[in-house]
């Protein structure tokens, strides 16, 4: 496998690619044939991160299916594919796949993957984002309580890697519901964090009570040198009034 399984179940995978070249032999290994076709019809500049984030899911699923007893399983013989919302599943190509909920994400030059098999558990959202200041336009995406516990928590820190870490926590969210942020990031709202985990709450328009989300968050670093911040969905919860993480 090209990426990395790390603990919490999801895989990291980074561009190790010199060019399209190289790039381009990876996908003829990794991309079933109707995916090539989507693959070379792309930009150059986006076939990287769309072949990057097909791999990550990819190798996700191999990982669990050894885990629960396969043997062979080949890239090209698990479909990623996108519904009409723009959220991704996969389908076996000349084999039967369990049903997986999927989530991924990429920014710069890393692409992460979560995926789980059947309908229990938490609803699943990954997200990635490289670490970077709070820029003005981003500001607005927090409510004041969160710039509060922002403010406390960063005092024990930085605030860019602080910040990081409740945008990523919100997309994660978003992608968890099916929704994205939808243009409304403060309806999912960080109401408790610490360096491990955070909590979010949802604000459901015409609903008195609302779901909430423990995530956890890492710190990694690409090959670049950049740092990101992956966050994932462990838990759902309903009626939430705790804002202390437990």
């Amino acid at each position: 496998m090209l990426s990395e399984r790390r603990p919490g179940g999801w895989t990291l995978v980074e561009d190790r690619w010199p060019g399209p070249a190289s790039r381009d032999i990876y996908a003829g290994i990794h991309l079933s044939a109707p995916e090539r076709e989507v693959y070379d019809g792309l930009r150059p500049g986006r076939q990287r991160h769309w072949l990057l984030g097909r791999i990550a899911v990819k190798d996700a699923v191999r990982s669990w299916l050894w885990q629960h007893g396969e043997r062979s399983v080949y890239p090209a013989e698990i479909h990623v594919r996108n519904d009409e919302r723009g959220r991704p599943y996969v389908t076996g190509r000349h084999r039967e796949l369990p049903a997986f909920a999927v989530s991924l994400a990429h920014s710069g030059d890393i692409a992460v993957a979560l995926v789980r098999a059947g309908a229990h558990g938490p609803a699943t959202g990954i997200d990635a984002q490289q670490v970077t200041p709070m820029s003005p336009a981003l500001r607005t995406a927090l409510t004041g309580a969160e710039h509060e516990l922002l403010a406390s928590l960063a005092g024990t820190g930085d605030e860019a890697l602080w910040f990081t870490r409740f945008w990523a926590a919100k997309e994660a969210v978003g992608k968890a519901l099916g929704t994205g942020l939808a243009g409304t990031p403060q309806d999912l709202v960080v109401v408790a964090a610490d360096r491990s985990r955070a909590r979010v709450s949802v604000r459901t328009r015409g609903e008195p009570r609302g779901r909430a989300f423990v995530v956890e968050h890492v710190q990694v670093s690409g090959r670049s040198a950049n740092d990101y911040v992956v966050t994932w969905t462990v838990e759902e919860q309903r009626e939430i009034t705790l804002e202390k993480l437990p």
